[in-house]
């Protein structure tokens, strides 16, 4: 009876023994699932940070590009000289050729602050990042279809032209205009030498 005994508490021991191991191997599993999961979201963290540095080099080399700096210094010196240009040497038939042109520079010019805020962290809210976004929302009121549509002023020629008092109105406006223009002016030539100095950094990382 009590080698019978002994052999039913043996084997109790080893049901309980084997029970514990198959918990402590559970516990094991478990915890090692849990950090081959903490595991994956950093790998994948890791990876879309990888994907948007990448990104962001291409989209900082395009940005810094020669031909886009020279784009866009063109653009600029064309939003400096055009007006005068298009009222000294050609006739009002070709207004919308220049504001067709000065509408899709405005366009240009945003595309290019949007590039650059994405692309490079030292650009947003620095006295350039300022000076761009004037220089793109001084343009609108050289495209004669944005001005003529806020003012009215196609309405009004439409139903027969502007009185004496409007015209009085316009000639009282024309010397503040030219000071503003002046301003402006001045805003788009500092623009330019932005443009020479991102030339200037893009060949010298080239060279380096």
């Amino acid at each position: 009876m009590t080698g019978g005994k002994k052999i039913e508490d043996e084997g109790a021991a080893a049901i309980v023994d084997a029970v514990k191991a198959e918990k402590r191997a559970k516990k094991r599993s478990s915890k090692g699932g849990e950090g081959g999961e903490v595991k994956s979201l950093k790998e994948m963290n890791e990876n879309k940070s990888k994907k948007s540095n990448k990104c962001k080099k291409k989209v900082r080399a395009f940005v810094d590009h020669n031909m886009f700096v020279l784009f866009m210094t063109i653009y600029t010196i064309y939003a400096l000289w055009f007006d005068d240009i298009r009222m000294l040497a050609f006739s009002k038939s070709s207004d919308d050729i220049f504001y067709g042109i000065t509408l899709v520079g405005i366009f240009v010019f945003a595309f290019e602050i949007s590039l650059a805020s994405y692309s490079k962290e030292e650009y947003p809210w620095t006295f350039f990042f300022y000076l761009d976004i004037i220089s793109t929302v001084s343009m609108i009121p050289d495209c004669g279809w944005i001005t003529d549509w806020l003012s009215g002023e196609g309405n009004e020629q439409q139903e027969g032209g502007t009185d004496g008092a409007a015209q009085m109105a316009k000639t009282s406006r024309a010397g503040r205009v030219t000071r503003v223009i002046r301003v402006i002016r001045l805003i788009r030539l500092i623009r330019i030498v932005k443009l020479y100095k991102q030339a200037q950094i893009a060949q010298q990382k080239v060279r380096d």
